[in-house]
């Protein structure tokens, strides 16, 4: 059932909760007054049956008293010709029946009726109520009268069909309104998705932004997106700005520089190292190393690679060019490692020391030089693994923001909402701990409503108008991102 309601949509849980409330609001609507239009139905009934019989009750007693047969059925005779009367018996002291009206069709029900000793009883059909006859004071005997329930029945039959038209009304009502409220929650929810999931397929983009609108749990969450997207666009930004550097550097660069990965395949040349093995940059791009080095030159870099130290520098050999020409070079090798500490590229600065072999000074001029470029480039280039790291740790956070939007579009009940929020967006910003404020308009302040660790709720007192930076939030509807100092 849980698995169940997870594919489904708010809107159609929302749907499902309210129609069920409708559902039982309804019924129970239509039975209270179902239930209260045939007590009150009865009730005039018994009170007409009591007027009645206690009226010729009053007239019985003298014939009684007289044993005069003609009175008595004079008297009945009116109770008779009433339509709502279906039978009548009329007892002496001696429990002896003197008279009686279709009483034989009824006998059981009569006798079931005496050994109960009720003054009325309603039965499925009828109503029957007895009343004793008196004389002076003195007991003459017993009046029973039966009436049957056909006119309560054709009242309740009436009252029913009214009700029924009342309640289908008020539940047309009510589902318009939780059509209308339904989406109204979901709308923006539905939004944000859309709009997330069109970052997510084209990141590099112009920043998304949700209306921030309203002071509910979706507009705390679009400022919380707002503020992760523009943090992520400043990474991306900077992220661009280093990768347009360690361009410029490598094209700029007079010494010929290289980029392979570990199995020695060229990733990227700058202009000065096209120049100097007499290729153009798409014939660099892809070839393996060996293609430029001899064998051996090449195994004798790798087996040093192998050692504790993680580059190579004044690694002298002779490169023969495209031309046939030989070209003796000095040959400096950085390796970038990746986020778990293992060689990712290897960047490789050639120097041609060809022309100034004599010169040991020029050779020291380009060794610093090659190592100054080196240290640059590396620097750069761990500030773009950290930049890279840090944007992939944003995307990782973003991933988290639409899983927590999902989350929360599951949700059943407020509650699950508060639960969702207050632990996922803890996560999410990489907090110690999290509170939920609900506004109390009665008393105007803000109440701490639900707090991670949940030892911490005890603790915290409600927060009044004034300069705290949580009424500053909640007045102005803006988030606030403090330092440690703060």
């Amino acid at each position: 059932m849980v698995n169940f309601f997870r594919k489904i949509s708010i809107s159609t849980k929302l749907a499902i909760l309210n129609i069920s409330i409708i559902g039982m609001v309804v019924i129970a609507f239509y039975f209270y007054f179902t239930h209260l239009s045939t007590q009150q139905f009865k009730e005039g009934l018994l009170k007409k049956a009591t007027g009645l019989a206690q009226v010729a009750s009053g007239n019985l007693g003298a014939g009684m008293y007289l044993d005069d047969i003609h009175y008595i059925q004079r008297v009945l005779q009116g109770l008779e010709n009433d339509p709502d009367v279906s039978f009548i018996v009329l007892e002496n002291k001696q429990k002896q029946r003197i008279y009686g009206f279709l009483d034989e069709d009824h006998s059981n029900l009569i006798q079931s009726f005496k050994e109960q000793k009720r003054n009325f009883w309603f039965t499925g059909k009828f109503l029957i109520v007895t009343q004793s006859v008196f004389f002076h004071d003195d007991y003459q005997g017993n009046l029973i009268i039966g009436f049957n329930l056909k006119w309560v029945h054709r009242k309740i039959a009436e009252q029913k069909q009214k009700i029924l038209i009342i309640v289908s009304l008020l539940a047309f009502i009510l589902l318009l309104l939780t059509f209308f409220m339904a989406g109204v929650i979901v709308t923006p929810i539905k939004m944000a998705i859309q709009k997330i999931s069109a970052f997510t397929q084209r990141p590099t983009g112009s920043p998304v932004h949700l209306p921030e609108v309203g002071s509910d749990e979706i507009a705390h969450l679009y400022a919380a997106f707002n503020q992760l997207i523009d943090r992520l666009n400043l990474n991306v930004q900077e992220l661009q700005k280093s990768k347009k550097y360690i361009e410029a550097l490598l094209q700029l660069s007079p010494i010929p520089m290289l980029i392979t990965d570990t199995s020695g395949t060229i990733e990227v040349a700058s202009e000065s190292a096209c120049r100097f093995f007499e290729r153009s940059h798409d014939e660099l791009i892809g070839i393996q190393l060996d293609d430029l080095l001899s064998k051996h030159d090449l195994n004798a870099i790798l087996s040093r690679l192998k050692r504790p130290e993680m580059e190579i520098s004044g690694f002298i050999t002779a490169i023969t060019q495209k031309n046939g020409s030989k070209r003796v070079v000095e040959i400096s090798l950085s390796i970038l490692n990746d986020y778990h500490n293992k060689p990712r590229n290897y960047i490789i600065a050639i120097v041609d020391i060809t022309e100034n072999i004599q010169t040991q000074r020029e050779i020291l001029e380009n060794q610093t030089k090659l190592h100054q470029t080196n240290r640059e480039l590396e620097q750069k280039t761990k500030e773009l693994e950290i930049a890279n790291e840090r944007n992939k740790r944003n995307a990782r956070k973003l991933n988290h923001l639409i899983q927590i939007s999902q989350d929360i579009m599951r949700c059943s009940n407020v509650g699950e909402v508060v639960d969702i929020l207050v632990h996922s967006t803890r996560q999410l910003l990489e907090a110690q701990s999290s509170i939920i404020y609900f506004w109390d308009p009665k008393e105007k302040r803000l109440v701490p409503t639900k707090a991670f660790p949940d030892n911490l709720t005890p603790h915290l007192q409600p927060i009044t108008e004034g300069e705290s930076v949580i009424w500053r939030t909640f007045q102005e509807n803006d988030s606030y991102f403090l330092n440690e100092d703060s």
